[in-house]
């Protein structure tokens, strides 16, 4: 099986090297790397990244972009991509040497199944849940019987204590390996403008209506540095957030009152998560990007219901 990896990027050239240089060590190497650029990447570097894949057989490809989207360089990536799996990486990611390996593995066993969508590995320095924030998630409509999954009102559920592989329908979208086929039929949205959040809740609620599932596993792993440079502030980030959450409800959940009031009630807890982690920025952007939204929609009769 051939592997092609995508990796969208913007102004990080140290992190992507990492990223790259990790690729170059994998025990499983792909085909080609594609990198779609929203930034300036130096000369030097361009020149360092076609060395590394020159020495391992890695076929390199350079496309620039003017207007920044992450989804659209994916979408970009995967329409460029010459293999039937496309790997999609944050550009701030290093992988473990037998990452795409354990992900192939996993691919080959699930060849057969038309169902399948794509699988992903493990972040072993992301963030664990306290047992208070379980129970609150209960409480706020923020679970799900699945471990990985988006609530039918448009909230992404995931567990990072999980130890072994599980069947998913939402994982870290920036560490997956897709079928490229999957990917032609429900391409990444951008959602609002710019480097957007939210966009692997968008496209991992779709891929499920449509009947896609997904596998995450562990014992591959991926350590994600969560690179500050070209990072929104809390606050656009809790704007952007808002907003597009709202755009995901108004896109993909059938519309009724259960439906309506589980949205909002889970929105409150939303919020409410970012108010007891003290960022208090965000939670400002947060309730901007849901005013906003709604005071566009509202007057259209068009939101919630």
């Amino acid at each position: 099986m051939d592997v092609s990896v995508v990796i969208p990027t913007k102004d990080r050239t140290d992190d992507l090297l990492h990223c790259i240089r990790s690729i170059a060590k994998q025990t499983y190497l792909p085909v080609e790397i594609i990198v779609i650029d929203d930034g300036e990447l130096p000369d030097e570097a361009l020149s360092a990244i076609r060395q590394l894949c020159e020495g391992t057989n890695i076929i390199f490809s350079y496309l620039k972009k003017n207007i920044p989207s992450c989804a659209e360089s994916r979408n970009i990536g995967a329409t460029h991509a010459k293999s039937d799996y496309v790997l999609i990486l944050d550009d701030d990611t290093i992988l473990d040497k037998s990452y795409i390996a354990i992900l192939i593995s996993d691919c080959r066993s699930q060849i057969e199944d038309p169902h399948f969508g794509g699988v992903s590995g493990a972040i072993p320095n992301a963030r664990l849940q306290p047992l208070f924030e379980f129970f609150f998630a209960k409480f706020f409509l923020l679970s799900s019987p699945s471990a990985w999954d988006v609530t039918d009102w448009g909230f992404q559920v995931w567990d990072n204590s999980l130890n072994k592989p599980c069947r998913a329908y939402y994982l870290c979208g920036g560490i997956c390996l897709y079928r490229k086929s999957v990917l032609g039929q429900i391409p990444f949205r951008s959602l609002s403008s710019g480097r957007t959040a939210l966009v692997d809740v968008d496209f991992f609620m779709r891929a499920k209506k449509q009947g896609y599932h997904f596998l995450r596993n562990p014992s591959a792993r991926v350590i994600h540095t969560e690179s500050k440079i070209a990072r929104d502030s809390d606050y656009v980030t809790g704007k952007k957030e808002g907003y597009n959450r709202c755009l995901i409800y108004q896109n993909n959940v059938e519309k009724n009152v259960r439906n309506t009031i589980c949205f909002l009630w889970a929105s409150v807890g939303w919020t409410l998560r970012s108010v007891f982690a003290m960022k208090f920025s965000k939670v400002r952007g947060l309730v901007i990007g849901y005013g906003e939204y709604a005071s566009r929609h509202i007057l259209r009769k068009q939101f919630l219901l």
